[in-house]
């Protein structure tokens, strides 16, 4: 049976990574030309992600800590 936690711990792995990208992604774009400026279509292509991957992973304020705080 322990493959299933090997399965279980790649998936959440590569679905971590994902995530970081699409982060990463949405924080140099907003930065770079502003968050009101940036489309998802954007993010999407920065962070080589699906539209159905950015939103599940954009769904409630997962997508918060890319938003540059302003001084």
């Amino acid at each position: 049976m322990r493959w299933e936690t090997g399965e279980a711990g790649y998936h959440a792995q590569i679905k971590a990574e994902k995530r970081a990208r699409i982060i990463r992604a949405a924080r140099d774009l907003f930065l770079a030309q502003g968050y009101d400026k940036t489309s998802l279509a954007q993010i999407t292509r920065e962070a080589r992600v699906s539209t159905g991957t950015l939103f599940m992973c954009s769904t409630s304020s997962r997508l918060r800590p890319a938003i540059p705080k302003t001084a």
